[in-house]
């Protein structure tokens, strides 16, 4: 059971905390204690949790629905073909599919909480350092005037150019833009993965370096006829990306389409989450 986000580690320490090991808790009461528990960690929160779920209370139906979808559904195998999970829902409980002798039960509670903390540290400096070198860019962006502006730059973050793509920001480096009216704060550098935008007037390639503006709610303006990449969560909580031009028929329902006619035009729907705007294919 992989972990790359932080939901398992949060998951995991809300279940010992509830003593599920011995006392199997419900789905509800689980979630609920995983959203104190995340709480707790507010960096973690931030970095691993989207915006659309970072304000839900712990109680609310979204939020438990969100948490039994995720990290609670990767716990019973939903994400594996394996067919093998260290875990069960049973009659609504997260039940381990193990048991430790009570005599060494001690025991293993130290060695899984020693575990869950050192997931839980390391998660945390990889946030902290993808803090710092934000700062670092921001701080260095005057004497790279010469040569550009410096902007993130995410070597794991595909962006999809064919169907939704798991990609990951952990690593940033930075990248210097010779280009107006650029800002790190607002801009950001990503490759394309895919070739379902290869057409049109300005066709993407596999592998070409693309210029993206983060949108917020309040910044996003008018997104109809825009190249928006779009993401979603996987049922791991992954975050996963899709390059797509951003349509709106009649009834007020958006398509997402790609300019390679090869591809289906994908209905939206309410769990995708645009992320930001291209602003310009650099090349590759």
């Amino acid at each position: 059971m992989s972990m790359t986000k932080c939901f398992k580690a949060i998951l995991l320490e809300a279940y010992i905390e509830l003593d599920g090991f011995n006392t199997p808790p419900t789905v509800e009461a689980l979630a609920e204690k995983s959203w104190h528990v995340l709480a707790r960690y507010p960096r973690l929160k931030t970095a691993d949790l989207s915006k659309t779920y970072q304000d839900l209370t712990p109680d609310s139906a979204k939020w438990i629905k969100y948490w039994r979808d995720n990290p609670i559904n990767a716990f019973i195998g939903g994400n594996s073909k394996k067919g093998e999970s260290w875990f069960a829902n049973v009659d609504g409980k997260l039940t381990a599919n193990f048991s430790v002798e009570p005599s060494l039960q001690p025991t293993f509670h130290d060695f899984t909480k020693e575990l869950i903390d050192f997931h839980l540290a390391k998660y945390a400096e990889r946030a902290r350092e993808k803090s710092e070198l934000a700062l670092v860019q921001t701080d260095t962006l005057p004497a790279a005037a010469n040569e550009g502006t410096l902007l993130p730059y995410f070597p794991n973050l595909k962006i999809a150019c064919g169907h939704f793509k798991t990609g990951t920001h952990d690593e940033v480096e930075s990248m210097a833009i010779d280009l107006p009216n650029l800002n790190p704060e607002m801009h950001f550098l990503a490759r394309a993965s895919g070739n379902s935008m290869n057409g049109g007037k300005t066709p993407i390639l596999d592998g070409d370096l693309l210029l993206f503006e983060f949108v917020t709610s309040t910044t996003a303006g008018s997104i109809t006829g825009k190249t928006m990449a779009v993401e979603i969560q996987d049922e791991s909580g992954d975050n996963q990306y899709l390059l797509r031009v951003v349509q709106k028929d009649k009834e007020g329902q958006y398509w997402l389409k790609a300019n390679n006619p090869d591809y289906d035009l994908m209905l939206a729907n309410e769990s995708m989450r645009t992320l930001a705007r291209l602003k310009q294919v650099i090349g590759e």
